[in-house]
């Protein structure tokens, strides 16, 4: 226990002797006299002060001096100290974790920490049994800006297990991880961060499963053009869906539902107009489009000039669908232009968008790492320690003396 103004505590010890000595100096009945005549003698009741050498009234001096103690004690503010003890925080990537990558090093480690919190894109508190079993991979991509919110937002619930913070990170450590807010996300932790390195699991090549596509299909000759590593993973429907594509996309895959006949699809029609032009991740297409229909609901992965979407992306299983409403012309050059061929890599890419698995620069991770000394847990919460709650006792304890000292100070008047 510590206290916040411990001045009081010798104030009251100093009044609390004051107190004592003002009642030993009790007034008593002088000693009788005998005078010639009382003509000049008042009629009242005689007294003087003087030194007690035997205290009387000792339950009135003890309610007296516990007040004083008491009212002290209150006002010097006492709190309680967390254990001098270090809290850990251990961060586990999944999104990239593969179920035999949590070896017996880190199998320890997770052991001996107060809280395990998993993340890809989202966070969440896990178990002994959430991380001997991650479940399958791939997953989304993962966010250390997540990663970091989840901890700050853990300590209030660890702050009076201990004087300080450890939090540790297991990931691979992406670049795609490291966004614009994860710096000053990591500003707010008032610690060193303890870095785990994990060796990134990179879900391997998957096969193409789109049919070969009939020479006059205009998107031939675009795939053509585009290297076969940057589609590896993605399944081109150019008819309708079946039961194989949405196994795929459960399994993990891309599918990308880019219907040639946007009238047998089914998808909500619009009055046909004209837009000039569409963009996706970066990747800008400025031709004349002829729209009828409108994509399923889902994130929109491209957008038309107007901004409306163009094409949504819908999460199926560990993969998704990617349903595209953008018609491509066989007219002309238009199929093999740089614009529409990047257009339709960025289609093409993986679930959440395209991933960099390259881990982070030496640099970047120096600074993730931060300074050599633990996060107290007083900068965490804001507080140096829980407010002690029986403060709001102490003072009904005193109210209650006072009023009984005054209810027993007449009877020890009269007696």
């Amino acid at each position: 226990m510590s206290f916040l103004a411990p001045g009081w505590l010798f104030a009251a010890g100093a009044l609390a002797l004051v107190v004592v000595g003002l009642h030993l100096l009790t007034r008593r009945r002088p000693r009788a006299i005998l005078f010639p005549t009382a003509r000049f003698i008042p009629d009242r009741p005689a007294s003087a002060a003087a030194p007690s050498l035997r205290p009387s009234d000792l339950l009135l001096l003890a309610i007296r001096v516990l007040a004083v103690l008491l009212l002290g004690l209150a006002l010097a503010r006492p709190r309680w100290s967390p254990a001098h003890r270090t809290s850990r925080i251990v961060l586990l990537d999944q999104s990239r974790l593969a179920p035999s990558i949590v070896e017996s090093a880190l199998d320890s480690l997770l052991r001996t920490a107060d809280r395990v919190i998993g993340f890809d894109s989202t966070a969440r508190p896990l178990t002994r049994e959430d991380w001997q079993s991650p479940g399958p991979v791939p997953r989304p991509p993962g966010s250390l800006s997540v990663a970091i919110l989840s901890a700050l937002r853990a300590v209030p619930d660890l702050r009076t297990r201990g004087d300080s913070v450890e939090l540790m990170i297991a990931s691979a450590f992406a670049v795609e991880e490291w966004d614009a807010a994860s710096s000053g996300l990591r500003a707010l932790w008032p610690g060193r961060i303890t870095l785990v390195p994990m060796k990134p699991v990179v879900s391997p090549p998957r096969p193409s499963t789109h049919p070969a596509l009939a020479p006059e299909d205009p998107l031939s000759a675009t795939l053509t053009l585009i290297d076969s590593a940057d589609f590896s993973t993605a399944s081109l429907v150019r008819g309708t869906l079946s039961a194989a594509d949405s196994a795929a996309a459960r399994a993990g895959a891309t599918v990308v539902h880019w219907p040639q006949d946007f009238a047998a699809t089914g998808w909500s029609a619009q009055t046909p107009d004209s837009v000039y032009g569409v963009e996706g991740s970066g990747a800008a297409v400025v031709a004349q489009f002829h729209r009828s229909v409108v994509p399923p609901s889902g994130r929109p992965v491209a957008n038309w000039v107007d901004g409306l979407p163009a094409a949504t992306e819908a999460r199926v299983g560990n993969g998704c669908i990617r349903s595209v409403a953008v018609p491509i012309t066989a007219q002309g050059d238009f199929a093999i232009r740089p614009s529409l061929i990047a257009f339709t890599r960025s289609l093409l890419a993986p679930c959440g968008g395209a991933t960099n698995a390259t881990r982070l620069s030496d640099a970047a991770l120096t600074r993730v790492r931060g300074s050599a000394a633990l996060a107290p847990s007083s900068r965490l919460t804001g507080k140096n320690a829980q407010v002690f709650p029986a403060n709001r006792w102490l003072l009904t304890a005193v109210l209650f003396l006072l009023l009984l000292e005054l209810v027993l100070r007449p009877r020890t008047a009269r007696s």
